[in-house]
Order: C-alpha cells, then sequence, then structure tokens
C-alpha cells in the first residue's frame, strides 16, 4: 500500500508535512506552458515565434482529513509559522517535495522533484450534518520554481 489513502500506484512526500503525506488521495503532474509571441509578415500573416519562458502550473493535493484535524493543521500550522497579523508580512521557508509514480506492482517508474515550493491556498472545509458524506477533504495548492523528472 502506498499510503493510508488509498492502494493507488503514486506517493506524494515531503518532509515538513510528514503526516499529511499520508492522507494524500489525489494529485497532480503539472502542466507547463511555453511563451509564443505573434509577429506579422509582409504578407500579413502571423508567424509564432518561441519565446523564452516557461510557465509551471500549480501542484495541487487533496488530503484526507482525520478525525483529529491532524492532517489539516499540519498546514495551518505552516502557512501561519510565517505570518505576522501585525503588519500583514508573510514569509514561509520554500521547500521540496515529490510525486512518485509506480506501476502495478509498487515499482517505481519515475519520479517528478518539485523545488522551492511555497503554500499558496487552501479550499475551505465544508461542515455538514445532513450530509451522509463518508470522509472530509481539503487541497492544498503550491507554487514552485520548477519541477523535473526523473525514470527509475
Amino acid at each position: 500500500m502506498n499510503n493510508l489513502a488509498q492502494s493507488s500506484n503514486y506517493e506524494f512526500g515531503c518532509p515538513q508535512f510528514s503526516y499529511s503525506e499520508k492522507h494524500v488521495i489525489q494529485t497532480n503532474i503539472p502542466g507547463l506552458q511555453l511563451s509564443h509571441f505573434e509577429t506579422g509578415s509582409r504578407r500579413g500573416a502571423k508567424l509564432h515565434i518561441q519565446g523564452d519562458t516557461v510557465n509551471y502550473n500549480d501542484l495541487s493535493i487533496t488530503i484526507l482529513i482525520d478525525e483529529d484535524f491532524k492532517s489539516y493543521l499540519e498546514f495551518y500550522d505552516k502557512f501561519m509559522q510565517g505570518f505576522n497579523p501585525e503588519d500583514g508580512t508573510y514569509f514561509c521557508d520554500d521547500f521540496n517535495c515529490y510525486v512518485q509514480i509506480n506501476d502495478n506492482q509498487g515499482d517505481p517508474l519515475f519520479r517528478v522533484d518539485y523545488f522551492n515550493c511555497k503554500l499558496s491556498s487552501t479550499d475551505d472545509i465544508t461542515l455538514d450534518s445532513q450530509n451522509d458524506q463518508e470522509f472530509m477533504s481539503f487541497t492544498v495548492n503550491f507554487a514552485y520554481d520548477y519541477y523535473k523528472i526523473t525514470r527509475i
């Protein structure tokens, strides 16, 4: 089993969130966007010229909330660690994390390492006593400088 939440074929790892990483139920391998700019030609056609910028989409993870809310509070504490409400400043140390993709037998295929991650946002948690939901979860979004894929 790859984590406590499911028997999927991926693992999420991050030293700063050692408790929550065992409760990840969904993640993504973010897309990337290359910049192109248009320029005109003498015949009126628009030509796309390759730019020099790569933009990375956010990394998102969805986490099961355990009975004691430890998984949520781990992220909340990290968010609030660098926040000063008196002057409105926020500083949080960067960190690295990874997603490892495994085959059906659990053997690693490749690993995506994310460098200089920063917490961007968390989704709302809906508390509803009228709903028969079996579990609660929340999503965390990370910005990062870049990622590298390593074949294993």
